[in-house]
């Protein structure tokens, strides 16, 4: 939409909720969760084309968070038994890194950009 409200376009047509939407740091990609097998998280072009999903799997995965040079996104996991973790997923390899182990919920990933 502009900044005023107008021309509001809808990007996405699911049936099913689709939330936590945002923006790459470029612009030009969207990063949004979609319910499937859990809930997955999908990129999508700016202009609503191109969807496609990043983290399938049949765990519940939710707010996803771009890195700072959009290289990465870090993602809330449900390993089962209430043991929520956060995960990265390189944007362009689908490598997955997990990065905590700690019992019960970690949840709200985000980044700290540092410069000097």
């Amino acid at each position: 939409m502009n900044s005023d409200g107008s021309n509001v376009i809808r990007l996405t047509n699911n049936p099913g909720p689709e939330c936590r939407a945002q923006w790459s740091p470029d612009g030009n990609t969207i990063v949004y969760v979609s319910p499937g097998n859990g809930e997955d998280i999908w990129l999508m072009d700016a202009d609503g084309s191109n969807k496609r999903a990043l983290v399938t799997n049949t765990a519940n995965d939710f707010v996803p968070c771009w890195s700072p040079d959009g290289s990465s996104v870090a993602y809330q996991t449900s390993y089962g038994n209430n043991d929520d973790e956060i995960a990265v997923i390189n944007v362009t390899t689908g490598q997955v890194t997990r990065l905590t182990t700690s019992p019960g919920t970690d949840t709200f990933p985000s980044w700290i950009n540092i410069t000097e």
